[in-house]
């Protein structure tokens, strides 16, 4: 199934990067996590559809082929505001919403703010407290310091940096293969890549993280774990039961960040029982 793609102005002469797979069903929202895009959600989206959704894979506010407006933000707040417009383009009043990593921040901070509009969350590797920069994130932002300069006149854009992030962020890096790299990095190649990605690396790591609490009837909540995803607090996930009522947790042996790259069955049939349940 190929998707339609989309252009959705979300204000201020800013669009966002959308892709369509099929129409008429009820939505569902795919949010993909940080260095990546809707590309993510490339073997999901098409068998999600057929449950019958009509499922919506969004470029983040600055990722993939969504606009980068000048000095803009990229936090949760900024995200979740260009997430409630592009919803009112495309007509979705209401929808379960499905976050990798900083996708997941997104799409809290949207039910946070306007609980209205989110059905249910499926929450992949996301961090639930404290600062969002940790584990290999926080390892490409030194890196980023120590060589600003470097990078800022490199004509292989940010490729120093998000190579070993992107290999590190599956559990077997058979699944990680240097031509998916390159797809990864296609957004983030010359001078101006690489200046961009430093720029959407800081709004992350600038960002502390701490969801507020949930009004009454709040959204379920399934959490996805991968396992090999060493910047995930265990702890924290516990601790989110106390926070979120209708919240559970699944663990997926041996994935790491990305999880639909890892184990995109074991994904599936976690979003499919959480969708049949909610």
């Amino acid at each position: 199934m190929e998707p339609d793609l989309l252009r959705i102005p979300v204000g201020g002469g800013v669009t966002l990067h959308v892709e369509r797979y099929g129409q008429g069903a009820p939505p569902l929202v795919l949010l993909h996590g940080f260095a990546t895009s809707a590309f993510y959600w490339r073997a999901l989206a098409p068998r999600l559809a057929e449950l019958p959704r009509t499922v919506f894979a969004i470029d983040l506010l600055g990722y993939g082929d969504s606009d980068r407006p000048a000095g803009g933000a990229f936090d949760s707040d900024a995200q979740a505001d260009a997430l409630e417009a592009a919803f009112t383009e495309l007509r979705i009043t209401r929808a379960p919403i499905v976050g990798n990593d900083i996708g997941g921040n997104a799409a809290l901070r949207l039910a946070m703010t306007r609980p209205d509009r989110v059905e249910s969350l499926v929450l992949i590797n996301t961090i639930l407290e404290g600062s969002l920069d940790r584990g290999a994130l926080a390892e490409m932002r030194r890196s980023t310091a120590r060589h600003a300069v470097r990078l800022a006149r490199s004509v292989t854009g940010a490729a120093p940096l998000l190579r070993p992030l992107l290999a590190g962020s599956v559990g077997d890096s058979e699944n990680m293969p240097e031509r998916l790299i390159a797809r990864y990095l296609a957004p983030y190649v010359g001078k101006e890549g690489a200046q961009h990605l430093i720029a959407l690396a800081r709004s992350v790591g600038d960002e502390k993280w701490t969801p507020d609490a949930p009004r009454a009837g709040g959204p379920s909540i399934l959490y996805v774990r991968g396992t090999a995803d060493e910047s995930i607090d265990p702890g924290s996930v516990g601790r989110a039961v106390a926070r979120f009522p209708l919240f559970r947790m699944v663990s997926i042996e041996g994935a790491g960040r990305l999880v639909a790259e890892d184990a995109a069955d074991a994904l599936f049939k976690a979003i499919r029982e959480h969708l049949d349940t909610s």
